[in-house]
């Protein structure tokens, strides 16, 4: 079910213009090197913190990683043209794809730096078993801004994923022995690290929407000063393991289907989600060294 409409702001209803960026980026348990892209990924959200979406969409065939996302995965490939692992993406703008080593991030606090066309806002409920779920994103447009095109996309993240004893959910480390340098502690990891060890963040689980949105989700005529409102009801995935653990995003796309802004929400009536940047991995410091990506038929090509 899909409802818009609109309402103006009220005097004393503050409106943030922030701008928050989305990262998306392509990785798997099988690929050694998507370690670092893991890594960075992370210091990312840390250095950023809301104002950076990083959504890690799992590939590489159900056989080799239980978290892939095969409508997702093959989306942002095509998008970026991407051949190898790990890759990313940034606001879903072709001219801001690279591969996710520290300096790629780089260009996140940039982006933070320009004026944003619209506010988004997210609220997001979920049914008491938890199998039905509802979405509702609010936009603004800035005085002088004009919305061509614009529609929503959703996606839903699952945080901590953790699957102890399935070794399915094992992470291939290719910096065990610390022969391809330091990372954040991982070359003190084995080869192949138990699924015990590992707590996947971030992880895509569905394409609530068609990937480049939902066609006539906005009006056309939007007007600046007043909130357009639109609300998307679903079911929850299959593949969710913790529904707690779960967040949306919207994501306003224009007319050429880049985001032009983007916000994440938690359940309401939910627990705040456990977080694993407390694990004595991320919490070293990292210098900036070579790296490799992981093609998808397994091939690793120094960069």
């Amino acid at each position: 079910m899909m409802l818009s409409c609109c309402g103006m702001a009220g005097a004393d209803e503050p409106v943030s213009f922030q701008r928050n960026v989305v990262v998306e980026e392509v990785t798997g348990t099988w690929c050694q090197w998507c370690i670092y892209g893991m890594v960075y990924m992370e210091q990312a959200a840390e250095q950023y913190g809301d104002r950076l979406i990083p959504i890690s969409v799992h590939g590489g065939g159900v056989n080799r990683d239980p978290m892939e996302d095969l409508d997702y995965c093959t989306a942002v490939e095509q998008l970026g043209g991407f051949y190898s692992y790990p890759n990313a993406i940034i606001n879903r703008d072709r001219a801001r794809k690279g591969v996710p080593k520290a300096e790629y991030f780089d260009q996140v606090g940039d982006i933070l730096t320009e004026e944003c066309d619209a506010a988004v806002e997210l609220t997001a409920t979920i049914n008491e078993d938890l199998t039905q779920a509802e979405a509702t994103a609010r936009i603004m447009l800035r005085e002088g801004a004009v919305a061509n095109g614009w529609h929503l996309a959703y996606v839903m993240v699952e945080d901590s994923v953790h699957q102890p004893g399935d070794s399915r959910y094992n992470q291939a480390n290719g910096y065990a022995g610390g022969f391809s340098g330091e990372m954040a502690g991982y070359e003190d990891k084995p080869n192949v690290i138990p699924a015990e060890e590992m707590y996947y963040r971030h992880v895509a689980r569905s394409l609530l929407s068609p990937f480049n949105g939902i066609d006539n989700s906005l009006p056309a005529d939007m007007e600046a000063g007043i909130w357009t409102t639109h609300t998307f009801s679903f079911s929850m995935p299959e593949n969710i393991l913790v529904p707690a653990n779960c967040r949306v995003v919207a994501l306003l796309l224009d007319a050429d289907n880049h985001v032009v802004n983007a916000a994440i929400a938690r359940w309401s009536d939910k627990p705040a989600i456990p977080s694993a940047i407390t694990s004595p991995v991320f919490q070293r410091s990292v210098s900036r060294c070579s790296a490799a990506t992981y093609t998808t038929t397994g091939m690793a090509q120094n960069t």
